[in-house]
């Protein structure tokens, strides 16, 4: 999965619960400029990322780490980690096995 804010109670109780139970691993990676880390506010928001390169690498690095936890990758997304989860999902079809897209903005002028 990728996020742009993996709420702590959502990483600390999934992770354990579907290891356990059903034998799932499961990621969940904070976009580049995403997550808790700094003293951001509204009045000092994150640096995001404008070169969508940055983007392709971290997902890529993620996909290798994931392809080495079990036999299937199934990947998903909300919101720009759907749009993102899309993009990997088309450009990597042999190593995806299922992709869950939850709100993805999938139309603009411009193209991943």
């Amino acid at each position: 999965m990728v996020s742009q804010q993996a709420p702590t109670s959502l990483s600390r109780s999934v992770k354990p619960s579907l290891k356990r139970d059903i034998g799932h691993n499961v990621l969940i990676p904070l976009q580049p400029g995403h997550g808790r880390s700094g003293n951001w506010s509204r009045k000092n928001p994150p640096p995001l990322p404008t070169d969508i390169q940055i983007y392709q690498q971290f997902l890529l690095k993620w996909l290798q780490i994931a392809k080495t936890l079990g036999q299937q990758v199934v990947i998903g997304g909300l919101s720009t980690g759907g749009t993102l989860a899309a993009w990997l999902a088309l450009e990597h079809p042999q190593e995806i096995d299922s992709t869950l897209l939850f709100t993805p903005y999938l139309a603009s002028r411009y193209s991943l």
